[in-house]
């Protein structure tokens, strides 16, 4: 299994839905989606990027098990990556930004 984490902040408040645009190339990959796990790590946004990541984790659009967990420290980057890790099952762990 290959993990992916992306820490995320108001990735939607920008004009370029930056997080958007991360999924969409993802979603482009040709890799297994059995082997593939995207692990979201939300830091503390205040703008509709829950909403978002909860549409795309509802539906069924995505190809991949897509998981949202939350950092209490608003736009800490470094403590985003470590608890994707700890929420993570992958053998191989990539981290890859939003923006």
């Amino acid at each position: 299994m290959i993990s992916i984490i992306i820490p995320t902040y108001n990735s939607m408040e920008k004009k370029k839905n930056s997080l958007s645009l991360t999924l969409l190339s993802l979603k482009q990959q040709e890799i297994d989606h059995s082997r593939l796990e995207i692990i979201i790590v939300d830091n503390g946004s205040t703008d509709n990027t829950l909403q978002y990541i909860n549409k795309i984790i509802d539906g069924s659009c995505f190809p991949y098990h897509v998981r949202l967990c939350s950092c209490k420290e608003t736009g800490n980057r470094a403590m985003s990556r470590n608890i994707g890790v700890k929420n993570s099952r992958g053998k191989i762990i990539i981290f890859i930004d939003d923006h």
